[in-house]
Order: structure tokens, then C-alpha cells, then sequence
């Protein structure tokens, strides 16, 4: 695991403990990282370089591609409409998070 990888799943556990308590919530495995699920959706992970991937409304994404290094996520050669990684340097990972687990829970 690259050490940007590392170190953004090192934020991830820490903002994880807030959320495996809630009903539903566990970890999965996503493109091998350990993501957070809620009922078995994925809501989160870090992918190499150590952004955060989440799951929010197409119009949310487009939003969020305004931040520094945020990027829609690709899935083969298809950009996903509603993934985007974003960097932690942006401060926004815990608000992403509660929006993409509202978001997937709410599916």
C-alpha cells in the first residue's frame, strides 16, 4: 500500500469508530481497501493516493469537482455519476461521509 494510501486509511479508521456504531454500518472490501458499508452498501474507502471515495447525487459530485484534486471516480474506463474522490487535505472527509451514508442509506 503506498504511504498516501496509508496514511488517508489511517484517517479513515479514525473517522470510521463514529460510524460502525450506527445500525447497519461495517467494513468491506473495496478495491482493496477497507471501506464502510451501510446494509451492505458501499459508503467510503481510500483509493491509491490516499483520497476519499463517496457515494453522493450526481449534482453533488459535479459541486464537489470544484475542490482542489477532487476527481470523479473511474470504474473500468466509465466515470461513475455519483463517486468522487476527494483529498483530505480539503478538511471535508467527515461532512462527505455523513452525506454518502445518508445518501446509500436512504437507497
Amino acid at each position: 500500500m503506498d504511504e498516501a494510501r496509508a496514511a488517508g486509511q489511517r484517517t479513515l479508521d479514525d473517522l470510521a469508530v463514529g460510524f460502525l456504531v450506527r445500525p447497519g454500518v461495517d467494513r468491506r472490501r473495496m478495491f482493496g481497501s477497507d471501506a464502510l458499508a451501510v446494509d451492505g452498501r458501499i459508503f467510503g474507502f481510500v483509493v491509491p493516493g490516499g483520497s476519499l471515495v463517496v457515494k453522493v447525487p450526481a449534482r453533488r459530485v459535479d459541486e464537489l469537482l470544484a475542490l482542489p484534486g477532487a476527481e470523479r471516480m473511474q470504474i473500468g474506463r466509465n466515470p461513475a455519476r455519483e463517486w468522487v474522490a476527494v483529498p483530505e487535505a480539503t478538511g471535508l472527509w467527515e461532512q462527505l461521509l455523513e452525506e454518502s451514508y445518508a445518501f446509500v442509506r436512504g437507497a
